[in-house]
Order: C-alpha cells, then structure tokens, then sequence
C-alpha cells in the first residue's frame, strides 16, 4: 500500500453526505433498499461502473475517505456506490453484504481494491502536479 496524505474536508461538502449516506430511513422501504444494495456490489461491472462515477461525481467525498488509509476503504466504496446509484442508506449495504456468498463479496473486494488502487495513482499524479506549481512558484518574483 503506498503512503498517501490524507484531504480533509468539512462533512457538510461532503457528497455522500449530502444524498443522504448517512439518513435514518424508512422501515416500510428496508427490503427494497437491500435489495438495491444487493444488486450493486454483486455485480461486477455495474460495482465498477458505478464507482468510477462516484470518483468524478463525489470528488470531495472521495478524497476524505480514499485518501484515508486508515478507515475500511472498501466498505466506504461498497456504501458510496450504493448511494449513489440508488440512494441506499450505509446502514442498508451493510444489511445487503450479509446476503452476499463469499464469493460475491470476494469479488467486489476485488473490485473496489481495484478503485482504491486506481484512486492513489490518480490522487499521488495530482499531488505532485500542485506540489510542482508550488515549487515553480516564487513569492520574490
């Protein structure tokens, strides 16, 4: 895993936030939003797709938890994309990864490791862009 620096942010910016990640929900839709959940992270390709939308459409959000290493990063992507694609509450996907088989939740760790790995080489070629501006930068010019 490479050492990346952490972004913060204050929640309030936060997409994930903002669509409601974090919400209580209604009981009466419970079955129907796991379900949803359950249809995201065991398939591949739409876990996939939906992620790498995530990354463009949640910038904010993406940073603060990808660039966190400390945090379950995976679990972060699992519950972003659910919301995302079908405003299902964190609390819901993590109802819906115990209805997966093994090798469903094998495969979508294979998929957001996938992400994650994706994210810090895009995330460490922005930094060293700033990092270079900053260094070209003189404040005695």
């Amino acid at each position: 895993m490479k050492k990346i620096a952490p972004f913060f942010a204050e929640y309030t910016v936060w997409e994930d936030y903002i669509n409601g990640m974090y919400n209580p929900y209604n009981q009466s839709e419970e079955e129907q939003l796991v379900s949803y959940a359950v249809e995201v992270l065991s398939n591949k390709s739409l876990f996939k797709r939906t992620c790498l939308s995530l990354l463009t459409e949640w910038p904010i959000s993406s940073k603060v938890n990808l660039s966190n290493q400390s945090c379950n990063r995976r679990a972060w992507l699992g519950q972003a994309a659910c919301s995302y694609k079908f405003k299902v509450p964190e609390i819901c996907t993590r109802m819906a990864w115990s209805r997966l088989t093994d090798m469903q939740r094998y495969e979508a760790n294979k998929v957001a490791d996938t992400i994650i790995n994706y994210f810090e080489n895009a995330y460490e070629k922005e930094s060293k862009r700033v990092h270079q501006k900053m260094d070209n930068y003189s404040l005695f010019e």
